[in-house]
């Protein structure tokens, strides 16, 4: 154990080198790091003065005096932690194991909304009585998404086979293609074109999901390639 310890502290200074140079990082370069007998003089007085119910770092959550904590007790000194820190919980106080056991045992969570909700809320009516054609059905419509400019319905039209709104079709990504505004992308006469049946839009949202799968895997290859040549990818410069 000792001797396991000893090449923990060891490897732990060569780390500190390593940040210290300003080759990881400019900011955190130093003109004189502290020598090996410092370093772990401050480590000790550090771990020393440390409480595992901080939850500063990682396996925290497995000390003794962690686990004797209750529930409570375990969000409460999780919630002042930032999220760059820790993952354990947020300030309304649901934690990793609320988040799992909800998904695995429901399907109320759909992912992340956000991008949606502000379309929602930037809906607007056409003043006075003016309407335009829908860009999705075709049918006439005085409320428009003032996010992308496009008049839509958002709420379902009658005589439809989906009790979804065009809104909601526009934003979802497995319809890209099927409105009626995306006709000239495919290079196909609104004229000849109406609104896709069910299994027209099963077909569209399975092959949707199969490109986008592959532009991200692809990406991903090129930002791989990019590492290993030396070269930011474009995930590290944003």
């Amino acid at each position: 154990m000792n001797h396991a310890k000893a090449l923990a502290i060891v490897t732990a200074y060569d780390m500190y080198l390593e940040c210290a140079e300003g080759k990881l990082n400019p900011a955190w370069k130093v003109d004189k790091p502290v020598d090996f007998h410092r370093f772990r003089e401050k480590l000790g007085m550090q771990m020393l003065a440390y409480d595992p119910r901080s939850r500063l770092y990682a396996g925290d959550e497995k000390f003794r005096s962690s686990t004797q904590q209750n529930q409570t007790q375990r969000r409460r000194t999780s919630k002042s932690l930032s999220p760059a820190r820790s993952m354990q919980s947020t300030s309304s106080g649901v934690c990793e194991d609320d988040l799992s056991s909800t998904t695995e045992s429901s399907t109320r969570l759909c992912g992340f909304l956000d991008t949606i909700i502000e379309h929602i809320e930037s809906c607007k009516r056409f003043p006075g009585t003016n309407g335009r054609l829908c860009v999705v059905c075709g049918v006439r419509t005085a409320k428009y998404c003032s996010k992308c400019g496009k008049p839509m319905h958002t709420s379902p039209i009658e005589g439809s086979d989906s009790q979804v709104s065009c809104f909601i079709h526009y934003h979802n990504t497995s319809f890209f293609g099927l409105a009626r505004e995306d006709c000239k992308m495919v290079k196909k006469r609104q004229k000849d074109w109406s609104f896709p049946t069910e299994q027209q839009r099963q077909l569209n949202a399975a092959q949707m999901k199969q490109i986008h799968k592959q532009s991200v895997n692809r990406k991903r290859n090129v930002d791989n390639e990019g590492a290993d040549n030396g070269t930011p990818s474009s995930s590290n410069t944003n």
